[in-house]
Formats: C-alpha cells, sequence, structure tokens
C-alpha cells in the first residue's frame, strides 16, 4: 500500500482512560496518519486524577513518552461527579488480578501531572449515582490545552482536531472561555447513541455524564462530526485478536504485551464482550 502524501494530521486528544481510552492513547500515539499534540484529562470513567495518572502510565509503558498530559476538569459544568468503577475498577485501568494494570511512572519520567483523588461513584446498566458535590472548576488546565492547540494550529497553519473520548466538559469549557478557537479546530466526539444507551435505554455515558457541556459544544458553531455507540460496536476486538496480541517471540510476551492482553481480557469481561479465557 503506498504510503500518503498528505502530512499528518494534528490532533489533541481529551480523554479519561479507562481502558478503551487507553487503546485510543496507542492508536493516536503511533498512527503514522495522526500528530499527537498533546492529552488532557477529563473526569469520567474515574475522578480526574486516576485517569490522568493512567494516562502517564499507559504512554511510558508504550514509549510515548515525549507526549504532554494537561489534567482538566475533575466535575462536570453543572453536576456531581461520577465514575464507572464497575467497568474500569477503582484504578479507573484495573488488571485482571484487581488493582492497576500498569506500574507507576518512575520519578522524572517527566509525564505530565500528577495527583492522587478519592474514588467517584459507580455506574450501572440503568443508573449513574453521584459522589458528594466537587469544587469548583478549575479552567487552568484548558488554559493550557487552547494555548497549545492555538500554537500548533498556527505553526501548520490548518485545523486541529480535537478528539474528545470522554465527558466533554473540558471541550465546552474550551470553547467558552476562548471562542475565537472555534476556527482553529474540528471537533471528533464519541458520545451520544441513535438507538440503544450503554447506561440506560436509550442514554450514552459520556453525554449522561455531562449533558450541559454535551449542549454548550453543539451549539457553539464548532465543526463537529459525532461517533455514536454503535459506531464503536463496529471495532470490535474478538479474542483471537487478544492472543495476536501477545505475538510469538522467543522467550514468550513483552511485559507490554502482555498489560495489553490483559487490558483486554478485563474489559471484555466486565462489559461482556466474549468469554474471557483463563
Amino acid at each position: 500500500m503506498p504510503q500518503s502524501t498528505h502530512p499528518p494530521t494534528p490532533v489533541w486528544l481529551d480523554c479519561d482512560p479507562g481502558h478503551d481510552d487507553a487503546i485510543a492513547i496507542l492508536l493516536a500515539g503511533y498512527s503514522p496518519q495522526l500528530h499527537l499534540l498533546g492529552i488532557s484529562t477529563v473526569a469520567g470513567n474515574q475522578s480526574v486524577e486516576k485517569v490522568t495518572e493512567n494516562a502517564r502510565r499507559v504512554l511510558y509503558a508504550a514509549g510515548l513518552a515525549g507526549v504532554e498530559v494537561v489534567q482538566g476538569q475533575g466535575r462536570p459544568v453543572m453536576r456531581d461527579p461520577v465514575a464507572c468503577a464497575e467497568i474500569h475498577g477503582d484504578s479507573g485501568l484495573d488488571g485482571p488480578s484487581g488493582g492497576p494494570l500498569l506500574p507507576p511512572v518512575p520519578v522524572g519520567a517527566g509525564i505530565g501531572p500528577h495527583s492522587t483523588g478519592p474514588t467517584g461513584a459507580r455506574c450501572t446498566d440503568t443508573d449513574i449515582s453521584a459522589p458528594a458535590a466537587a469544587g469548583p472548576l478549575q479552567p487552568r488546565g484548558v488554559v493550557v490545552m487552547a494555548e497549545r492547540i492555538a500554537a500548533a494550529a498556527a505553526q501548520r497553519a490548518q485545523r486541529v482536531h480535537v478528539v474528545a473520548t470522554g465527558a466533554l466538559t473540558n471541550v465546552a469549557l474550551l470553547l467558552t472561555l476562548f471562542p475565537e478557537i472555534v476556527d482553529r479546530i474540528e471537533i471528533v466526539f464519541m458520545g451520544g447513541a441513535l438507538g440503544t444507551g450503554n447506561t440506560g435505554p436509550s442514554t450514552e455515558f459520556n453525554i449522561q455524564v455531562d449533558p450541559e457541556a454535551a449542549a454548550m459544544v453543539m451549539r457553539s458553531g464548532a465543526r463537529i462530526t459525532m461517533v455514536p455507540l454503535e459506531v464503536t460496536h463496529t471495532a470490535l476486538v474478538g479474542p483471537e485478536v487478544a492472543t495476536a496480541v501477545l505475538g510469538a517471540a522467543p522467550g514468550g510476551a513483552t511485559p507490554f504485551r502482555q498489560a495489553m492482553h490483559d487490558l483486554l481480557h478485563f474489559f471484555a469481561k466486565t462489559v461482556r464482550l466474549w468469554r474471557p479465557g483463563p
């Protein structure tokens, strides 16, 4: 297959890793068609402190240590924060034996901010409950996000794709605090459902976490591509892919391959995609 002559598309990834978003980080970081400018985190699958740490661990384990991580909002625009521990575990990125899937990033590795925070609430198939009210919104992370995106758009003389795979809180604040950035970005977000949802008959987790933020983004006038839940169901990973991830290298799988294999098995079990092996 001939290589594309087009330069890589500049991408800013806004996410809440999470097993699914861990894979998104890997795909964005290693795709020859994308240039991953940086990552911002948002409360969703777990508290913002935990998903920020997870983003750092994924980047370090995958050899993507040069990618900046910016800690974003720890609560929705108008609601209390929620989390989904029954799908992603207490850490937000648990392994099959319980506890975090990946080891901590060594001190001095220089991958983004880090702090630890309390566990959020859990989500079920029919309900999302909330812990005690969180503090006020903190725009500092969104300010850094705006600076990086504006600089990249000016340098490349092209729009930056803001890819959001979690709640749209950061993106909504970005557009509200920096309305001029609307002409420098295109937004691609995973959220919503055209039919059956994943937290209720018709509700999808990312939108349900912060529906006010979603409404703000949709009314912003920005260029937007919505990727509903149904689209993600066309790119399923089966057990044969999980097995292939281990590889056939002499001496067995590398620690990173084993971790990714374990990630797929853990996620398959919690969302009941397929029956994992032992």
